[in-house]
Parts: structure tokens; sequence; C-alpha cells
């Protein structure tokens, strides 16, 4: 009888099992936390085992994940929804009431054509254009002067 006495010992009102639970740092020699025993919830067999059935992991499709990992380094710094970060931004109202902001400049085209803005060119030089509305001008130009003399 005594493994009933000590049973009965160790579930009475003054033990540390009184409350029906045992906490960590009711077993002596856990070192570990009500948090990091409760990762264990659910598991049915040697973890270790479980781990081993998995596999070696070598590369990340080994884990499924088809992104490259220059796609994932894209991420980098992420840390937080991307989506609650684009929305956060200005939104399409926003943007819309800016535009209209900048006057009608804003709304005309680019090139050498009529009712068109003249755009530079890669080189940050103006692209050719038809002269023939010029006023003014002489037809000699300044490097034809210099070169016969005349300036």
């Amino acid at each position: 009888m005594t493994k009933a006495r000590d049973l009965a010992d160790l579930i009475s009102a003054d033990s540390i099992l009184s409350d029906g639970a045992i906490e960590p740092n009711e077993i002596t020699g856990v070192t570990v936390s009500s948090a990091e025993i409760n990762r264990l919830s659910g598991v049915t067999s040697n973890v270790q085992g479980q781990l081993d059935v998995k596999g070696t992991v070598s590369t990340l499709s080994d884990l499924g994940i088809t992104a490259t990992t220059g796609e994932l380094n894209n991420v980098a710094g992420v840390n937080s929804s991307v989506q609650t970060q684009l929305d956060a931004k200005a939104s399409a109202t926003d943007l819309s009431t800016a535009i209209a902001g900048l006057g009608t400049a804003s709304a005309l085209d680019v090139g050498t054509g009529a009712n068109q803005v003249v755009q530079l060119d890669g080189s940050g030089q103006l692209p050719a254009l038809n002269a023939s509305n010029l006023t003014g001008i002489d037809g000699v130009s300044a490097a034809a002067l210099l070169k016969y003399g005349a300036l």
C-alpha cells in the first residue's frame, strides 16, 4: 500500500498536485517556461523521428518554394504585409487631385508635332526641328562669319 499512500499524499490538499496541474516551476530541474512546454501541444511521437522523416533540405525547392534567390532578396527588410504598406500610400483619388493641380502642361503630349511640348533626347539635346517659322534670323551663321573673318 505504500504506492497508494504516496499517490494520496501527492494529491492531498497541501501538495503540488492539489490543483490538478503541474507547473514547470514545481518540477525540480526543469528550466523551460510554460510557453515552451505548450509548443509541444499535439506532439504524439518522438520529435526527432518526425524531423528525420522530413528528409534533408538542400535547396528552397526541397521546401516547395519556387521563388528564386533574387526574388526572395527583393523582400529583404519587409517586416509587415506588403499590401498593407501599399494601401497606406496615396490613393488613386489623391493622385488624381495632385495631377489636376499641375495645370494644363501636365496634359500635353511631348514630341515635335503640332500642340506638343518639345522633349530633349537621351543626350539632353533638342531633336531636329523645322526652322521655317523662325523670324529675324540672318541666313549666315556666326560660325561662317568667323571662318571668313567677318567677325
